[in-house]
């Protein structure tokens, strides 16, 4: 496959581009230790045949355009299930919430300790993308535009002392400014080559604590099952290395001085630093509270668990059959969970590590979470496939062949008596009229047989019913109709919900004459239902349609940082790869939700969102380049596609070369841009000052020079450097 950013050629089962750093699993958030992620699924067309291909109307086709969502969790063994008729569609983006055969998806909610070591956003496509003859489905892609791995990020409390690097498969410290440079351990790989497998140590295989005093890493680390023994050491290199336990798949740091890990059985550990103890054996998904006081987990027989992280309690089994832990709070006060009892979830809410509610039953979809200390679930319930005839999205303007009846000819038939040479003769004579009546009643059969086609043949749409249910109230039903889930996000304290919805009853129908005639039937409806979708925003019980005013919706871009909510809007028919729309920023609560307000027009995509700042581009050009603009300033002009908002201002690259995966970088601060290096390979931001940067590299040899720009200059670090480790 090709890396989306730098479109270099890659590996299919690599995580991190091996050329350009960038994350390349669908969650594109920094993975949660104690968290995997399986490996993205492409799409997935099915062609359907609707009506039977021998009938007087020619078969239709659709094709569906689905994405599987991906789980971050091992052994994620419930099936898939089907949706209705209409595929799913919706976007892979980690802040989707799952269908209840998937598991859950953390955004920092759930477990803060987690976020506190990713600011990635996420930034969605939508439009229509498949056609029945009566029907539009709405087809979903997602993709990360932002937090693209090498800008600071974002609620990183953690300074880093200086800069790590690989070189020589082995792991090197330096000050920023080029002093005090130690070797902190070697042999990282355990088969070194040159087969990039360096990137994904950047992902997973180093951290740093809180305290900024020790740096853990895997070294000797096993190139087919990315295993290694787990160290520590002094942030700065002084001292010794000190060995924690072997064959670690992954691992993540509780408090300064307790990491949690797994082996390459999938045992959970956890290691004061001189004694490790097994929590349990064949850990499917573990996670810990804010706090890091308390673990929670499942085990492969889907058992849910509790320990202390402290140890001085036995775990303890709370429950069986879980499918999916979905959010837990502070000292377990609340455990939100899933099971799955005939193909529909059951959302379970715990309190206390003991009072166990069944708070929702029988749902096809749901997202968990606790807001304010409470339990929040949007959930759905499917009122099932209900049929629309075609005759039912059809104007009938013949309204006199209900009353037409089959002309008698004993009614046009006049008798003549003439003369003739046998005397006379009765002759029997028919009016004209008859005939023409006659064929007027043959082409109004013919319609009829239409009418009977249109009425036997039908699709059918799952509607469903959407509800919001907040612990201490009723449930409340939000929205039902036709409609697609797209995703829930969270905005500040919020959690927003999208979905897009049909009302069949306001579409445009199409006449039946145009039908008859086979005027382009499926084209005007594409066009009827277009102008017929809604795009809806939920926030609890409050619902509302975002407005554009008088508008083809075409494509949607949604894009969103902790406060903020961006849309593109595509106008219908624009499927131009550089094609343009307007920039719009909507509300998301009380009297602003839904409203939108544009922002800025002819926008190609939104680059990067970051807090309060956001940058697009305008102008794309035929060779990927494109104007920058942040806010309403213009940046820059020929950019390319590489843009982060970082603590140290906007970094973009210039004359890059994709054969090269080089380019010229620039960081854009203050109002104005600097220049920071030519033939860039990455970078990483590691402070509002400070940014490493690889120049030079090497794709042959895998190497390159390691420089740090100050916000003034550059300073050389190393040469034959493989990776910059962050």
């Amino acid at each position: 496959m090709f890396c989306i950013n730098c479109g270099q050629k890659i590996d299919d089962d690599v995580k991190v581009c091996p050329h350009c750093g960038f994350v390349l699993e669908d969650e594109q958030e920094e993975t949660p230790v104690g968290e995997t992620q399986e490996e993205e699924k492409p799409s997935e067309e099915k062609t359907v045949v609707i009506g039977d291909t021998d009938s007087v109307d020619d078969a239709k086709t659709v094709i569906y355009t689905g994405h599987e969502e991906n789980s971050r969790h091992v052994n994620n063994s419930v099936p898939k299930e089907e949706h209705g008729k209409i595929q799913d569609i919706r976007p892979k983006d980690d802040s989707i919430p799952p269908r209840v055969d998937e598991k859950p998806d953390f955004d920092g909610t759930e477990s803060p300790a987690d976020d506190k070591k990713s600011g990635k956003k996420h930034g969605a496509v939508i439009g229509i993308s498949a056609l029945i003859v009566v029907i539009a489905v709405l087809g979903f892609v997602a993709f990360n535009v932002f937090g693209n791995g090498f800008g600071s990020k974002k609620d990183d409390k953690t300074e880093y002392p200086g800069v790590y690097f690989l070189k020589d498969n082995e792991l090197h410290f330096s000050k920023f400014n080029g002093k005090s440079q130690v070797k902190l351990e070697d042999d990282i790989y355990d088969k070194w080559s040159d087969s990039d497998e360096y990137g994904l140590y950047a992902y997973y295989g180093f951290k740093i604590s809180e305290d900024e005093k020790k740096i853990f890493f895997i070294t000797d680390m096993d190139n087919d099952d990315n295993s290694g023994d787990l160290v520590y050491m002094s942030a700065t290199g002084n001292g010794e290395v000190t060995r924690i336990s072997d064959n670690v798949k992954e691992f993540r740091l509780v408090g300064n001085n307790k990491v949690l890990f797994t082996d390459e059985d999938d045992s959970l550990y956890i290691s004061d630093l001189k004694d490790k103890t097994r929590i349990s054996k064949n850990v499917r998904y573990y996670t810990v509270d804010e706090d890091d006081k308390y673990i929670v987990w499942l085990d492969e027989n889907d058992s849910l668990y509790y320990q202390p992280t402290n140890l001085k309690q036995e775990k303890e089994k709370l429950d069986k059959d879980v499918s999916s832990i979905d959010s837990i709070s502070d000292g377990l006060e609340r455990i939100l969970y899933r099971k799955i009892e005939d193909g529909k979830a059951e959302v379970y809410l715990m309190k206390n590590r003991k009072d166990k509610e069944k708070i929702v039953s029988n749902a096809d979809y749901a997202h968990c979470f606790i807001k304010n200390g409470k339990a929040c679930v949007y959930y759905c319930k499917d009122k099932g496939d209900v049929p629309y005839s075609y005759m039912d999205i059809v104007e009938d303007d013949y309204p006199d062949d209900a009353n037409m009846k089959e002309p008698d000819i004993k009614d046009y038939t006049t008798y003549e008596t003439v003369d003739s040479f046998w005397g006379p003769t009765t002759r029997e004579k028919v009016d004209d009229k008859y005939y023409d009546e006659l064929d007027k009643y043959k082409e109004k059969v013919q319609r009829d047989s239409t009418r009977e086609y249109l009425k036997k043949h039908s699709i059918e749409l799952n509607e469903t019913a959407l509800y919001y249910l907040e612990e201490g109230s009723e449930a409340a039903k939000v929205a039902s109709g036709i409609m697609e889930i797209d995703s829930v996000r969270k905005l500040d304290d919020d959690r927003v919900l999208f979905y897009y919805s049909i009302d069949m009853a306001n579409v445009e129908k199409i006449k039946l004459s145009k039908v008859i005639e086979g005027n382009s039937t499926e084209s005007e409806l594409e066009d009827n239902i277009a102008e017929n979708m809604k795009i809806n925003i939920v926030n609890g019980k409050d619902t509302a349609v975002i407005d554009f005013g008088d508008v083809d919706i075409g494509d949607i871009y949604i894009a969103n940082a902790d406060d903020k909510l961006y849309l593109v809007l595509y106008e219908k028919g624009d499927t131009d790869s550089d094609k343009s729309g307007t920039l719009y920023s909507t509300g998301y609560s009380g009297k602003n939700l839904g409203v939108a307000n544009k922002f800025a027009s002819d926008v190609n995509s939104i680059v990067s969102v970051k807090d309060d700042k956001i940058c697009y581009s305008k102008e794309l050009d035929d060779d990927g380049t494109f104007d920058l603009y942040c806010g309403d300033k213009k940046v820059d002009s020929e950019v390319m596609t590489r843009v982060s908002i970082t603590d140290a201002g906007v970094l973009y690259f210039k004359d890059y070369e994709s054969n090269d995966s080089e380019g010229t970088l620039y960081v854009y601060k203050d109002g104005k841009s600097v220049k920071i290096g030519e033939d860039v390979h990455m970078f990483y931001a590691y402070s509002d000052k400070y940014v490493a940067i690889l120049t030079d590299y090497s794709k042959k040899n895998h190497m390159g020079d390691l420089e740090i720009f100050d916000g003034k200059g550059k300073k050389k670090i190393a040469s034959d450097v493989n990776a910059i480790v962050y």
